[in-house]
This record gives structure tokens, C-alpha cells and sequence, in this order.
């Protein structure tokens, strides 16, 4: 025999539950403590600003001059200036980079209880100190580059939507927003100038290369194609030679967002009712069929 619901029934068993366990005076005081509860929650909470900078890639610098032959556009298929830009992001070089211009010391010893910027020391956990009092190794007690890069790959993201022409770079902070700003913006344009230092020093030595073997004597078509190398080469090492951003270029520079990310006052309020209504509800619950319960 199929079973058929009984609308009625089922209309009069959600009234009476309504009317007996959260239509009552506890499930409004669980309400009202959840509101108390949920103002404290973010009196105690540090708001999270967003702070974030957009970046387009620097395409005309892959132009190059109509010289350059079909070596260099066969080398430019697996250019890509985002994946270039955004590995030297996180790259140890950039870090110490940064590390160079006193960020260590911004980030890491914030009220100067340090003199020595090199010597800033690291706190290091009970759990941390005792795995290495077994396994016998040495911690370094001070800051070092290498922190700032295991900072930079834990705050920083860079989002690219697919096909989408620009990216950005951004981080979150609760403290010094004109701080953060202004370590954005050195983290990009160092990012920047350490690959363009990598790009000078691969284009400076293909120049080398090219030259010695245009000493020694070859068919037209070969040196022609190493004539043109040296042409395209020249022409990056002019145009990497200056302070400009090479791979990237700003579009809006770090800005921070007017209201926090985090916390969300409203979902914080409506999550925390929700939470105590239903232990309200079950407490309520529990206390009146005790008996048939236990």
C-alpha cells in the first residue's frame, strides 16, 4: 500500500512543535543572548582590510623590432610575462630584495625593540624547539630573507580570472594600512626588477654567444639568423636598462578596500541566532520529555 502524506497532519504537527519548543519565552532570550553573544564576538575581533593593486602584463615589450627574425618569435610562443612576474612574487630573490630595503624589521619588529635589523629574534614554539632538540638540528634564532619569503607566500595572492587581461596582487592586514600599501607596492616593482635583472643577464650573455660565432665564418642564412639575434638582444638590453616596470605595469596602484573583508557583521548575527535557536529549541526540547528520553 503507498503511502499519502497527510498535509493536515503534518501542518498541525509543525504548529504544535512551533507553538511548544520556539514560539516560547527561552527561544527569545536564546535569540537576544545571541546578539549579545555576537556583538562581543566582533568587539573582540580585528576588522581585516583588503589591500590589493591591479597589474596589466607589459605586452609591447614582447614587440621587439621587425628585425628580430623567426628565432625570437619562436622563442616568444612560450613567453609568459604573468607566470614570469608572478614566480619572482614568491621568489627568494625578491625576498631579499625586500629584505635589503628594511622590510624585516617594518614586519617583523614593528615597535623597534631591535637595533640590529639582522638581528631580530624569531620565537620559536615549545613543540618546535623540543622536535629539534631530538632530531639534532640547530634553529636560527634570528630573521632572516627566508622568513620574509614564507610571509610574502602566506599573505599574498595574485588572482588571474581565465582569459581575463589584467591580475591582481593583494593581502590582507588588521594593522597599518599605509604600511601595507607601500609593501605592495615594493614587493611588485622588486618582483619586477629581479626578473628583469634575470631577463639582462640571459640577453647579455646570447649577445656574447652570438658574437663569437659571428668570428667564424658561415653561410649567409646562418649568420643573417645570428645577425638578427644580436639586434633583438641589444634591443631588450636597451629596453630592460631603466628603472620602469618591464613585465607589468600598474593599472591602479595599492589601495585599500573602505570596508573590512572580514569580519561580516551580518552573517556573524544571523549564523549565531540561527546556532542558539536551535540549542535553545533542543534544550527546551530535552527538558520536556526528559521522562520519555532517559
Amino acid at each position: 500500500m503507498k503511502y499519502q502524506f497527510n498535509l493536515k497532519e503534518i501542518f498541525d504537527s509543525s504548529k504544535d512543535f512551533l507553538q511548544t519548543y520556539v514560539l516560547i519565552k527561552f527561544s527569545a532570550k536564546a535569540i537576544a543572548l545571541s546578539f549579545l553573544f555576537s556583538i562581543l564576538l566582533l568587539l573582540l575581533s580585528n576588522p581585516q582590510f583588503s589591500i590589493s593593486a591591479t597589474l596589466l602584463e607589459n605586452k609591447e615589450q614582447q614587440q621587439g623590432s621587425e628585425l628580430e627574425g623567426v628565432f625570437m618569435r619562436l622563442q616568444r610562443q612560450d613567453s609568459n610575462l604573468y607566470q614570469k612576474f608572478r614566480a619572482n612574487v614568491y621568489s627568494s630573490a625578491t625576498a631579499k630584495d625586500l629584505w635589503i630595503k628594511g622590510w624585516g624589521s617594518k614586519l617583523f619588529d614593528p615597535n623597534n625593540n631591535f637595533e640590529d635589523g639582522e638581528k631580530i629574534l624569531k620565537p620559536q614554539g615549545i613543540f618546535t624547539r623540543f622536535s629539534a632538540f631530538l632530531l639534532g638540528y640547530d634553529l636560527n634564532p634570528y630573521y632572516t630573507h627566508l622568513d620574509l619569503k614564507s610571509y610574502i607566500a602566506g599573505k599574498v595572492n595574485i588572482r588571474k580570472a581565465p582569459r581575463s587581461a589584467d591580475f591582481t596582487v593583494m593581502m590582507l592586514t588588521g594593522g597599518d594600512k599605509d604600511l601595507t600599501r607601500k609593501f605592495i607596492y615594493d614587493l611588485i616593482i622588486s618582483a619586477d626588477n629581479d626578473a628583469k635583472q634575470k631577463a639582462l643577464a640571459v640577453s647579455r650573455a646570447r649577445i656574447k654567444s652570438a658574437m663569437n660565432e659571428l668570428k667564424n665564418p658561415k653561410n649567409s642564412l646562418v649568420n643573417n639568423g645570428l645577425s638578427s639575434i644580436l639586434n633583438s638582444e641589444y634591443f631588450k638590453v636597451a629596453s630592460l636598462s631603466n628603472d620602469l616596470p618591464y613585465y607589468v605595469y600598474f593599472v591602479d596602484l595599492p589601495n585599500a578596500s573602505e570596508h573590512p573583508v572580514s569580519p561580516n557583521p551580518a552573517a556573524i548575527f544571523f549564523a549565531d541566532m540561527i546556532i542558539f535557536l536551535i540549542f535553545g529549541v533542543l534544550y527546551s526540547y530535552i527538558k520536556k520529555n526528559k521522562e520519555e528520553l532517559w
